[in-house]
């Protein structure tokens, strides 16, 4: 497939003649155990912060109270989406009533999403984790890239879309096609282009239209290592 250039030159452009997209749930079936579904991603959350209680660590740049009330919010909630939609209308609700103060739920949003992002990545250091869903591990991404794109050059024209949250696929492309490069303490591949930092186009392209795990706000203490992007820079790309 092949599209049409963009004489915009603030918008980048996709010249491939091949996309492949990874549904939502494909990284539930790439491996065993199987990482969450979007319907019972709460409940993921909720073992993480029950796992991480037992070993009394402190999550950086946040505090008792946070987690206590994510977790009554992860509780009740029938789905992690839905946890998140009513903290977005108790925002909205908080920042009308009084403007001048920043909002309780939009920390405690900014919380939930920190928890997300911890939970379904590769435990780093002493971090607990759930189970092994998310270990650094070969699985049947691996399997996909190796027989479908046996050398790096072969993704000059592809595209890849998920619809997965995780960072599964760009281990999976690390592993693949930099087995000399892979850095531990990251959670993602040096090599993987999000077309969402101005400037910057080339590596393996993936889009990720529903988010990523790894586009968090910036803690500046190193917990989520350097793979991470701080949400500061998305807008500065075609999703902001």
């Amino acid at each position: 497939m092949k599209t049409k250039e963009r004489s915009d030159p603030e918008t980048p452009s996709f010249p491939m003649k091949e996309v492949v997209i990874f549904g939502a749930g494909a990284s539930h079936g790439a491996r065993n155990p199987r990482p969450p579904l979007g319907d019972s991603l709460h409940r993921y959350i909720l073992k993480y912060l029950e796992a991480k209680r037992q070993i009394d660590s402190p999550f950086p740049g946040c505090v008792g109270r946070d987690i206590k009330k994510v977790k009554e919010k992860l509780s009740v909630a029938p789905s992690y989406e839905e946890a998140v939609k009513k903290l977005f209308q108790e925002h909205l609700k908080e920042t009308r009533s009084n403007p001048n103060n920043v909002p309780e739920a939009s920390d405690l949003l900014e919380a939930m999403n920190r928890y997300m992002a911890y939970s379904l990545a590769p435990a780093l250091g002493g971090d607990p984790h759930v189970d092994d869903a998310f270990t650094e591990r070969v699985d049947e991404y691996d399997w996909f890239l190796k027989n479908r794109y046996p050398y790096v050059g072969n993704l000059s024209d592809v595209i890849f879309i998920t619809l997965n949250y995780d960072c599964l696929l760009e281990r999976a492309i690390c592993r693949t096609y930099f087995p000399n490069q892979i850095d531990g303490k990251q959670c993602l591949c040096a090599h993987v282009d999000y077309y969402i930092e101005k400037g910057k186009q080339g590596g393996v392209k993936v889009l990720k239209p529903h988010g990523s795990i790894n586009w968090v706000a910036s803690m500046g203490d190193g917990r989520l290592g350097d793979g991470f992007i701080p949400t500061d820079r998305l807008s500065r790309g075609p999703y902001g």
